[in-house]
Formats: C-alpha cells, sequence, structure tokens
C-alpha cells in the first residue's frame, strides 16, 4: 500500500509520497496552517487533508489509497483523519543514522544531543539589546505568517543572529566522523539567500576540524526515518545535497588540495578569514592541513555544490563583530555559486 508521510515544520510541510524503492516522491509545500490566516475557509485538518489530496493526485492516488504517518515540530497538529502513525520530531531524529542531522528553524536549533528554541513573540532575542522597529514588524508578522521569508540580506542576518544567540556560551556537539547534514525549514525554503544558508552552517560549526557537510533541502532523513519508524522493512537512503567540505581553524592555516589528476594548490590563510575554492560533487582531493592548534591532518575529502571552505576565525556566532570578514565570506560563496 503507498505511503504518504509528512513533516510539518514551523514554515513549511515536506511531503513523500512512496510506492516502493523505485518510486517514490518528495515534496516542499510552502505553508502551514495557521488560524490567522486560513480559518475562514478551513479548519486545521481541512487545510492539511486538502495539502495531502494534492500530492496524491499528482500521482493518480486518492488519499484513502495511502496509509498517512505524520510528524511535527515539536508536535505535529492533532488532525482528525486516519493516521496510521503520529510521532513527535523528537522520536524521529534520534532515527536518523549514516548523517548527522542539524535541524533549524527561525525558533529553534535542533540535533539528537541537545534542542534550544525561543519565543518568536519575545521581544529580547539578542541578548538584550533591542532590536529595530523593521525587525520587530517582522518578527511580528511571522507569527501570523509563518510562511515569510526575508527578502534581503541584513534582516535574514539578523534573523540569523537571533537563532544563534539561542547557544548562549555553549556549542553544538557535533562529530567529524559521519556528514553533517543540515535540515528545517531554514535550509527548505527556495527562496532563501544561499549565501547566508553556507554563512549560517559555518556559525553553526563551532569546533575545529574537517566536516563534510549537506543541505537536507527536503527534510528526506526525517521523512525516511518517520517511514522506517512506521514500517521496519522499509530503509531509504537520504538525499540530502553535497554542498563540500567545510575546514575550520581558529588560527592561521596551510592546506595543500592535491586533485585526483594530480594537480596541486597550496591555501595559506591568516586568522579570521573565509575562503571557498570551488571543487566539483564528483571529485575526491586529498589535502594535507596544518595549522597552530590542530594536529596535521592528510585525508581525502569531498567536494560538492560550493567545494571546499576555509574558515579561521576565532569567534563565531551571535555577532557581525568584523563586517569585512563577514562581507569577504558572502561574497566568496556568491562567487562559487556563480550569483
Amino acid at each position: 500500500m503507498p505511503v504518504l508521510a509528512a513533516f510539518i515544520d514551523t514554515q513549511n510541510v515536506n511531503i513523500l509520497i512512496f510506492k516502493s524503492y523505485d518510486e517514490y516522491y518528495l515534496y516542499n509545500f510552502p505553508y502551514v496552517y495557521t488560524k490567522e490566516v486560513f480559518s475562514a475557509s478551513y479548519s486545521e485538518t481541512e487545510f492539511y487533508r486538502s495539502v495531502f489530496e494534492y500530492y496524491c493526485k499528482q500521482h493518480k492516488l486518492k488519499l484513502s489509497d495511502c496509509d498517512v504517518v505524520v510528524s511535527g515540530f515539536l508536535e505535529p497538529p492533532k488532525l482528525e483523519l486516519p493516521l496510521k502513525y503520529y510521532v513527535s520530531v523528537f522520536d524521529v531524529i534520534r532515527r536518523i543514522s549514516g548523517f548527522y542531522p542539524i535541524l533549524v528553524n527561525n525558533y529553534s536549533i535542533f540535533t539528537p544531543q541537545g534542542f534550544y528554541c525561543w519565543n518568536s513573540t519575545d521581544q529580547n532575542m539578542t541578548s538584550g539589546e533591542m532590536i529595530e522597529a523593521e525587525e520587530e514588524n517582522f518578527y511580528a508578522n511571522m507569527a501570523i505568517y509563518p510562511h515569510l521569508i526575508a527578502s534581503d540580506l541584513s534582516t535574514q542576518s539578523d534573523i540569523d543572529q537571533n537563532i544563534m544567540s539561542l547557544l548562549g556560551g555553549s556549542k553544538l556537539r557535533i562529530p567529524d566522523n559521519m556528514p553533517l547534514t543540515f535540515c528545517g525549514s531554514r535550509f527548505t525554503h527556495e527562496n532563501m539567500i544561499p549565501e547566508l544558508n553556507y554563512m549560517m552552517i559555518l556559525n553553526l560549526i563551532q569546533h575545529e576540524g574537517v566536516f563534510d557537510i549537506r543541505i537536507d533541502k527536503y527534510n528526506s532523513s526525517i521523512l525516511f526515518a518517520l517511514l522506517n519508524i512506521y514500517d521496519s522493512n522499509i530503509h531509504l537512503e537520504p538525499v540530502p545535497e553535497k554542498e563540500g567540505t567545510v575546514i575550520s581553524t581558529f588560527n592561521s592555516l596551510e592546506c595543500m588540495v592535491k586533485s585526483e589528476i594530480g594537480t596541486s594548490q597550496l591555501v595559506q590563510l591568516e586568522k579570521n578569514r573565509i575562503f571557498v575554492l570551488p571543487v566539483g560533487s564528483n571529485e575526491r582531493p586529498e589535502i594535507l592541513l596544518k595549522s597552530h592548534n590542530i594536529d596535521t591532518k592528510e585525508l581525502k575529502v569531498s567536494g560538492g555544490k560550493v567545494g571546499l571552505i576555509f574558515d579561521t576565525r576565532e569567534v563565531r556566532g551571535t555577532q557581525l563583530d568584523d563586517f569585512k570578514v563577514f562581507n569577504s565570506g558572502i561574497k566568496s560563496f556568491s562567487s562559487a555559486l556563480g550569483i
């Protein structure tokens, strides 16, 4: 029997239509139900039934033809539908294997080892600093229209700073022996400013080391884990997009990058710099990394949509203390992406 799996996040809905290992489909629906916007036309159950039915029709299915399984952030809404399974994202995220998920939305940062959250109506979102009237208005609108996306770099970078402030003095505990998969509505909205996605990733990686990074723009890791919870015989491999490799130090570095065809390039960076070296998704260069604070590393790394990302900033996270470094990073990512 076909399965419709849905993850209802804070800003959008991710849908999986599963027919077989050879036939399944992933979708992003860019809205979630809010009473202020939709109650005149739909109840919450009617809204999500309509969304689910729409995607079923794309494959000549009726909703009644499918087993429906739902997760949500933090809990899925109570829907008056014949659900086969209903589970919190807390339970789902711990079932993801092969990747280390870092779920981010405008209200929280969530990993298998930690959860940091704030209320969108809280006025003290920047460690005690007053927020500007324009930013305050954006947050007020976002509480009513959660699908809103900041259209300018300044507003989104302010939002990202507020998200990072959730960590306080803490650092995310992240492994360096498996790919880091960045998911959640912060990374699944197609209209998000892509350069800021990568700056956000760099700020979240507050450790020295070499990290394989992916962006899961359909939250496939969550949907596939949800499907596996429902039917333990179904094992699908998540499909996050390879972005590249982050090489993170808190001091100057020297890194020899040797391609698979034998060409070499030496990257030398001073402290507090960001640099992007384009390397394709199918390439596996070898690097020899030297930096003051870490042991010499010699290993093969992955290319990706961006390539090799070098970050030698000592302080990362809540404040844009050095706009020169921030702007340099934005330009490096723009150049690598061809924007």
